[in-house]
């Protein structure tokens, strides 16, 4: 009969310990998010627990307190609203992970997509380990910085639209408008 040394045993009591760990895949979306609540440390072992579909983001708040366990790790795919989202859950004892968009794209089988399955995907993608954890996070003066040239963007946008508006209104009306180009007058 094979003896083995107490070393060689102890180490393979420590390799069949598996941590296991609840990993929540979601999917985000401005107005709404979808997420798969799994456990186990590896994707051969993962278990779908509960799948959540098409809640609002308004309730994000109730869903990281009340319907996940406490310190899961939540992995997302980077998108417009993640990095706020994904701080909330931080200020909640949760490990977040946001995911790159190019590394998750790659995964992805556009012939079944929809939100179920793209939560689940980010849970996956996370737990095989092809997850880079590298994406940088904005600090908030870089998210202030953000904001601000957003808001400029759009009030941009909103008034070249108001002018085109104007302008358009005018010609319809056979009505000629007086433009100064380098302080000189073109009809």
């Amino acid at each position: 009969m094979l003896r083995l040394s107490k070393e060689v045993m102890y180490t393979m009591k420590k390799q069949n310990q598996v941590q296991t760990q609840h990993v929540i895949g979601v999917d985000l979306h401005s107005n709404s998010f979808s997420a798969v609540l799994t456990i186990g440390s590896s994707l051969g072992n993962m278990e779908v627990v509960r799948n959540f579909t098409k809640l609002s983001t308004a309730d994000w708040e109730f869903f990281i307190t009340q319907q996940i366990p406490a310190r899961s790790t939540i992995v997302c795919e980077a998108g417009c609203n993640s990095f706020e989202l994904m701080k909330a859950a931080r200020g909640c004892q949760h490990k977040t992970v946001v995911l790159s968009s190019i590394k998750v794209g790659q995964i992805a089988r556009a012939y079944c997509k929809n939100d179920a399955k793209d939560a689940l995907r980010a849970a996956k993608v996370y737990l095989c380990g092809l997850a880079d954890e590298n994406v940088w996070i904005p600090d908030e003066s870089t998210t202030i910085r953000r904001e601000i040239l957003s808001a400029y963007s759009n009030a941009i946008t909103d008034c070249t639209r108001c002018v085109n508006r104007i302008k358009s209104f005018l010609t319809e009306h056979n009505i000629r408008y007086r433009q100064k180009i380098n302080n000189r007058e073109k009809v």
